[in-house]
């Protein structure tokens, strides 16, 4: 927009003051310059009227991407006035004029009540002053085009954030009367006795006094009742009997839900810590710890509770920055908006902070939808697949109730829960919903190079730290496989399937690594070195400016033997600028040198000595390779890195001795960008570790291992591979996998050691010729070990300081059974479809035998047993029968490979059966008295237990009798009665293409049909629960959807069971104005019971749906139909305030007619105050062509 628009808004603002005045706002008028607007502001304390000035921050942006300026022209303007504008302008940003007067106005009017009541020293009186601008009345103009500044009070700096604590004083917010105290203090107790209704475990760990403004509160759930698979809690390091744990540091003002979404002037003083714990309350040490906070010294000798330590979780930094940064922003934006899903709301911030003009667009064409054309809508977010209903405390509408009764400590519990059970389909940076059809068990980012860059160098991704403490030889093979990558490429041992990407873009510094042939004297310091001694002599020629201390260098000269130009890596100590000499602390020699070259080493070698300044990104791939080497090379064992992290377990590897920039952005680099899931099955013999008892924690299965295999052999398995190549092998058998009763077979893959960097990240393939085609073009397996370890070509090359030294790695490999289908059979299997062959677990021959033997004598019990095909059986050494755990596959296709399971005993952790996981942790009852207490005199009991014959919170058992009965389900999810296909369409009128049909209409109700297609086709369909025929599809302004799947516990559900019904059918009629007014819905079939008769489910007596996401006020251009269906079906599912019951005495069989359900939607409507889209009563009364 333009100053156009400025000056309209200037007269449209003059109009709207003579009709309704703002309190205290006198002269409105334009300003001298474009973009500028004057007021005088009036006060019972000012002698005289203050005069403001607002100036656009950008004319050509407003109103949209700007913030206004504020000024005052008075000589001697009132103490405190200048301080609260530079406040106040940090509220405009996005603003229109209207609305920015309103709030700086009233922010000024309370700024001088506190100035007023300072100067006569009454401060206590002010909790008891009259808000002369009640928040009642912020919403009185909700006729503004665009009216989004709610949505950015959180989007400012930290820095502004900080600055606004003296302007939410003058607010009126913080108040040390006792009675404004109180208030607050049962509100916040109010909200957390709600959390803890639903079967949150909530305790105060500080601040329970009434004295207190400061409150630590840990509110938690055991990870058994987040209804994740055994596979994913595995694959995060979190045990079904910890619980997830967040932490809610709560300041002045509390966060109550009415003011963070009615005053966006609002800055609240809040932060979050997600991690885990043994127990659901943290000792009060680590929780202070983990929130940067001291603990005070009586907590402290109080807390003997060591054992209830507050854990991070592997994704604790992602989410804890998203929440603390977003969180109060979406729960704004959210309860202003009627968002159904945090997707959702997170896409509306994602336009609101990136393309304001586009969301005005949006917002505008609901009532002026012929003006804006199709494509200055932002596209539609990607589809929205809320949590699973099993999660007991996620199934609770928190955003159904008014705001007053809203809790925000639920919210935000809700909100961390979510995120953490589906962390996997969000990008961990910038939190969007990935674009993909597959539900990996590692989470990852999106495609911008800016995530990928913040998730390696940021820490935003899975934490290194947990990875080296939960799987340290897996960390330990990735290092040692790259290095073996990058090694033999430097040596020219490896052709170009070594390694195939190199981790550029990451800013990392490196020591030159080119051919020194090459090199100036100005690429090096020449220096004196005497490697005996370890001491280091610099060339008084050299500048020593740039050696320091405590750094690593890299150290090079010719060979006096062969030549060669060897490498060495040394830790400087102290370095002595005036004597220009350093101490050599730490020196890992060349590899080529030998023992007897060491012996022979004497006095000072004149060396070049290299510092970590040349920038990785300007090498070619060679001296990439050597950089790599260099850097890995001075990386300690993983073992002493472990070490290290468990005992200080507050410390990250940055405070690490020795340790460079360089050498932790390749480690996060190389563990993260392998999205394989990989688990440790057999153990290791560390001769590194100064600690063995430190090892007994690393987790090994040797319940899941292959046998027989000897100890030189340490054996992983792939939990789930990378995830592109597991959702192409899936789909390759998903078309074979009913047409036998082995639908894959096992075989073995060898390739030289320096090929497994690659594979990893790409997976097998052929592109490069290793050793010959001679059976043809494709991927070479083996049935046989032998045949395989032959092509595993051994050699000493490994990274020095790995605990594995690995000599050969091989695969096992799960292939497709169309032998037909092959290249060749015989000798060896040759597949040129590369999707149809995945890796299942790595053997990894060790030097030295560092490998323990898994110990599996023929007898011993394996939880289930592989019955592989006798044909084409796989063998181990020696050509023994292999015998393979079932654990190989991954866990949703155990229903699909029924053939392939030996009916073994089965393991002692079930799928989802969490009986004994239940709360069993008794609450402490100084947490729940203060919760359910009306006195405020901060005086509890000492701390006891509660005891059987105690009577505990009658919500918590319904919660915990609930809970225990969805978790005692079967192994695997029920299957659910409906069944595709089945509804007859001849019985349900159909409605010929309309008229008034446009091509923006079409277009887009196309992309819905072709998204929901792949929805459809890529979910089982008892998890996605509902369902369209396509197929039938002969209007697209009309679809039939059947709603199914539900709850098993609802009572609707129970009613459709007892009256043989599996399916909801409704009718979806989109409008001429769609997508810029809602869809009309109703229920066909089968009838509810009406709400006068005790019925529920937001269905109406005549069928309509009553939803305010159908409504003019509630639709928003970018909704998608998806999330229309869950909405709907959630709304079908609520028990609030009754739940949903189907009619038998009115006949379930009779439908719905179109007539009586637009009658119903407008009253309805009518009642609760919604604008009922301007197209509905035409869309719901188009007649049928076949009959009404």
């Amino acid at each position: 927009m333009s100053s156009e628009q400025f000056d309209a808004d200037v007269r449209s603002v003059r109009s709207r003051l003579e009709t309704g005045p703002i309190p205290g706002v006198a002269r409105f008028d334009h300003g001298k310059s474009d973009g500028e607007a004057t007021f005088e502001l009036s006060h019972s304390s000012l002698a005289a009227a203050l005069p403001i000035r607002l100036v656009s921050s950008d004319i050509k942006a407003y109103p949209d991407d700007h913030h206004f300026i504020l000024q005052t022209d008075a000589e001697n303007p009132p103490p405190g006035i200048v301080e609260a504008l530079g406040d106040l302008q940090n509220f405009t940003f996005g603003q229109n004029l209207y609305n920015s007067l309103r709030d700086v106005s009233r922010g000024l009017q309370r700024a001088l009540d506190l100035a007023a009541a300072q100067e006569d020293q009454d401060h206590d009186s002010w909790a008891d002053c009259e808000d002369p601008f009640p928040l009642d009345n912020a919403s009185d103009d909700d006729d503004d085009d665009f009216d989004n500044y709610d949505a950015f009070s959180d989007q400012v700096d930290d820095d502004a954030m900080h600055d606004t604590t003296k302007l939410q004083k003058s607010l009126n917010l913080v108040s040390d009367s006792p009675g404004a105290r109180s208030q607050v203090r049962q509100k916040m107790k109010r909200d957390l006795r709600k959390a803890r209704s639903v079967g949150i475990k909530v305790s105060i760990l500080s601040g329970r006094g009434t004295k207190n403004s400061s409150h630590l509160i840990s509110l938690s759930v055991r990870a058994s009742k987040l209804g994740l698979s055994l596979e994913a809690l595995e694959a995060w390091d979190i045990e079904p009997s910890e619980y997830i744990v967040l932490l809610f540091q709560i300041g002045e003002p509390y966060v109550a839900a009415d003011q963070v979404v009615l005053d966006s002037t609002l800055s609240f003083n809040v932060g979050f810590r997600l991690g885990k714990c043994s127990h659901y309350k943290p000792n009060v040490r680590s929780a202070h710890r983990a929130l940067g906070l001291e603990c005070p010294p009586h907590v402290a000798n109080d807390d003997d509770s060591g054992s209830r330590e507050f854990n991070k979780l592997f994704i604790s930094a992602s989410l804890d920055q998203f929440m603390n940064a977003e969180f109060l922003a979406l729960f704004r934006i959210r309860m202003a908006h009627g968002y159904d899903t945090w997707a959702d709301t997170t896409t509306h911030l994602k336009i609101l902070k990136f393309k304001p003009a586009h969301f005005a667009a949006a917002a505008k064409a609901k009532s002026t939808s012929k003006s804006v054309k199709a494509e200055a809508q932002p596209p539609p977010p990607p589809p929205i697949k809320d949590i699973a209903s099993s999660a007991a405390i996620l199934r609770f509408n928190s955003f159904s109730e008014p705001h007053s009764n809203v809790s925000t400590p639920l919210v935000a519990m809700q909100f961390a829960m979510h995120y953490l059970a589906r962390c996997t389909e969000y990008c961990l940076c910038c939190h969007q919903r990935l674009a993909q059809g597959f539900e990996a068990l590692k989470p990852f980012v999106c495609q911008e190079p800016l995530c990928l860059f913040q998730y390696i160098t940021m820490g935003f991704g899975p934490s290194i730290e947990d990875e080296i403490k939960s799987r340290p030889y897996v960390v330990d093979l990735l290092i040692s496989l790259c290095y073996s990558s990058v090694r033999m490429s430097v040596n020219h041992l490896a052709g170009p399937h070594s390694i195939r990407e190199f981790p550029t873009g990451l800013c990392m510094k490196v020591p030159r690594s080119d051919s020194p042939e090459r090199q100036s004297s100005k690429d090096y310091i020449s220096v004196s070195v005497d490697l005996l001694k370890k001491q280091l002599f610099v060339n008084p020629k050299q500048d020593i400016g740039s050696i320091t201390g405590n750094t690593w260098v890299v150290l090079s000269r010719r060979s006096p033997y062969n030549h060669a130009w060897l490498r060495h890596q040394a830790y400087l100590g102290y370095v002595d600028n005036d004597k220009r000499t350093a101490e050599i602390q730490t020196l890992h020699l060349d590899p080529s040198i030998t023992a007897n070259d060491r012996t022979r080493v004497e006095g000072r070698v004149k060396m070049r000595l290299y510092v970590y300044n040349a920038q990785f990104d300007d090498l070619d791939s060679t001296g990439m390779a050597q950089a790599m080497v260099n850097v890995l090379e001075t990386l300690p064992p993983i073992c002493n890195l472990r070490e290290y992290l468990l005992r200080n377990p507050l410390q990250t590897l940055k405070h690490y001795p020795g340790l460079t920039p360089a050498v932790l952005t390749l480690l996060q680099w190389i563990v993260a960008s392998n999205r394989s899931c990989i688990l440790q099955v057999t153990g290791v013999q560390d001769s590194h570790a100064t600690d063995q008892s430190m090892l007994q924690s690393i987790k090994v299965r040797t319940q899941e291992a292959l046998c027989p295999l000897t100890a030189e052999y340490v054996q992983f398995r792939f939990l789930q591979g990378t995830p592109d190549k597991e959702i192409r092998f899936q789909r390759a058998l998903s078309r074979f996998i009913d047409q036998t009763q082995f639908p894959t077979l096992f075989a073995w893959h060898g390739s030289s050691l320096s090929n497994w960097h690659s594979i990893l990240r790409q997976g097998l393939d052929f592109r490069n010729v290793a050793n010959g085609r001679t059976y043809g073009n494709g991927v070479y397996l083996s049935p046989f070990h032998e045949t395989s370890q032959g092509y595993a070509k051994s050699n000493s090359i490994y990274w020095p300081n790995s605990a594995l030294n690995a000599t050969n790695v091989m695969a096992l490999c799960e292939i497709i059974n169309r032998p037909q289908n092959f290249v060749s059979t015989q000798p060896h299997y040759v597949l040129k479809d590369i999707d149809w062959v995945q890796c299942r677990y790595l053997v990894v021959k060790t030097h030295g035998a560092t490998g323990m033997s898994a110990d599996i004598s023929a007898d011993s019990e394996m939880s289930k047993e592989v019955l592989q095909d006798p044909l084409r059986k796989v063998y181990g050494p020696g050509r023994i029968d292999l015998r393979i755990p079932s654990k190989v596959f991954p866990s949703n296709r155990f229903e699909g490979l029924k053939g392939h399971q030996e009916p073994r005993p089965s393991s002692k952790r079930t799928h989802t059966s969490f009986q004994a996981d239940l709360d069993t942790d008794e609450e402490d009852e100084a947490d729940l008295e203060v919760l359910y207490s009306d006195d405020e005199d901060g005086q509890l009991p000492p701390h006891k237990k509660i005891t059987s014959d105690m009577s505990p919170d009658p919500d918590l058992e319904d919660s915990n009798a609930e809970l225990q009965a969805e978790y005692q389900r079967p192994e695997t999810p029920p299957n659910t009665d409906f069944r595709p296909g089945t509804l007859d369409l001849t019985s349900i009128p159909r409605l010929a293409l309309p008229a008034w049909a446009n091509a923006n209409s079409s277009k887009r109700l196309a992309l819905d049909i072709k998204r929901l297609q792949q929805i459809q086709a890529e979910t089982a369909v008892h998890e996605l629960g509902w369902y369209v025929d396509f197929e039938t599809i002969e209007n697209m302004f009309q679809w039939i959807v059947e709603l199914h799947s539900f709850d098993p516990i609802l009572p609707l559900a129970q009613d459709m069971r007892e009256a043989g019904i599996s399916s909801v059918v409704l009718e979806v009629r989109f409008g001429r104005d769609y997508p810029y007014t809602p869809p009309f819905i109703r229920v066909i079939r089968p009838q509810f019971l009406p709400f006068m008769h005790g019925g529920g489910g937001h269905v109406t007596l005549g069928g309509a749906v009553c939803m305010e996401l159908l409504t003019s006020d509630g639709w928003l251009p970018t909704t998608t139909m998806e999330a229309v269906f869950l909405s709907i079906k959630m709304a079908m599912s609520s028990s609030d305030p009754r739940p949903a019951r189907l009619n038998a005495r009115s006949g379930i069989c009779r439908d719905y007619s179109p007539l009586e359900a637009i009658q119903a939607f407008e009253r309805a409507a009518a009642r609760h105050g919604w604008t009922v889209p301007a197209d509905s009563r035409e869309n719901a009364l188009q007649v049928a062509s076949d009959r009404l």
